[in-house]
């Protein structure tokens, strides 16, 4: 496994303590992909952490996802990680937690290819912060949004 995906394993642990948790790791040839499901409320609401790193531009991405499922309807609502810095917000994120965000993207053209300008272990380490210090406030808008039928 990629070191920035080990290094959110290990720092995201403490999740396991607050909901029922799954972790995932896959391998392909373009990507490799750490996610974590935390179930809100048993078979209704789940929320993810998908990590994904991307080896020919040296980047790792974050995703958060909403998903519910009733016997009436499915929601699905996805956040990227990268929001803050193309200027849309964020649910759950304090403005202090956008701004750092921000400061995990850089990219520049390299050679014909986009290469991100800040480590992926860096990034990973400013994810980990992030969803540490916004834990409760992302759980409470996915049960927000979660709980309309």
């Amino acid at each position: 496994m990629n070191e920035a995906l080990t290094e959110v394993k290990k720092t995201l642990k403490w999740l396991k303590q607050s909901h029922p948790t799954r972790v995932r790791h896959k391998k392909e040839a373009t990507a490799e992909e750490l996610e974590i499901m935390m179930t809100l409320i048993k078979g209704r609401l789940v929320v993810t952490l998908r990590f994904q790193y991307y080896p020919v531009e040296d980047n790792l991405s974050c995703f958060y996802e909403i998903v519910r499922n009733t016997k009436k309807d499915s929601f699905r609502e996805r956040y990227s990680f990268m929001n803050p810095s193309l200027g849309k917000t964020f649910p759950g994120i304090s403005e202090a937690g956008q701004e750092t965000l921000k400061s995990a993207f850089a990219f520049s053209l390299e050679e014909n290819q986009i290469k991100s300008q800040i480590a992926p272990l860096t990034q990973a380490t400013i994810f980990c912060e992030v969803i540490r210090e916004n834990f409760l406030s992302m759980v409470e808008v996915a049960k927000e949004k979660g709980s309309h039928d």
